[in-house]
């Protein structure tokens, strides 16, 4: 056999052995995908409007809120306080414009979704325009405090995040005179 057939040979056989390794990498990127998104839809977790990218999100249950049911003092938001109460499964929210008085506003239904790492709430209120969605992170099974924060999306689509507030149990935690420590139960 010529040496140039042996080559074109080679060459083909080398040809071939690439094609077959493309295809098997386009199988095996399409099974990985298609994978993610059947676990992404049996776990009930999707992506949302104004998410950042790869956050992914499922309707919360009541065991997934409950422990927000107490009043919440923002301690930089001198008086303010948000209440939640839980209604047939659902979350409700009023707040308190001067804590622990009577200046409050009516009982909020909200959407609640949780983050699939589990430790951010994010909650809407479908029936009222003026207040936005609230991103609630926390730690553990039962906090008494958490940060929130809202979210805003730019005219290029990009999401950012809005200044983290703290929030604390007013029944739970205790702050100094000065407003520099506090204990939590």
């Amino acid at each position: 056999m010529p040496a140039e057939t042996k080559t074109s040979h080679l060459w083909s056989f080398i040809a071939g052995v690439t094609a077959l390794a493309a295809f098997i990498g386009v199988i095996v990127a399409t099974t990985e995908f298609g994978a993610k998104m059947w676990e992404r839809y049996a776990e009930g977790y999707d992506t949302l409007p104004d998410s950042y990218p790869n956050e992914l999100w499922r309707s919360a249950g009541e065991a997934d809120f409950a422990w927000l049911v107490d009043d919440w003092c923002y301690t930089t938001l001198d008086g303010f306080a948000s209440r939640f109460r839980v209604v047939g499964g659902a979350l409700e929210r009023q707040n308190i414009m001067s804590y622990p008085g009577d200046d409050v506003t009516a009982w909020e239904k909200t959407e609640v979704h949780i983050s699939k790492k589990g430790n951010m709430l994010r909650v809407a209120y479908p029936d009222n325009d003026a207040w936005p969605e609230d991103f609630i992170r926390f730690k553990g099974e039962r906090p008494a405090e958490f940060g929130e924060n809202n979210r805003t999306v730019h005219d290029d689509g990009a999401v950012s995040a809005g200044e983290p507030r703290q929030v604390l149990s007013c029944t739970r935690c205790k702050v100094s005179r000065d407003g520099m420590t506090y204990n939590c139960t």
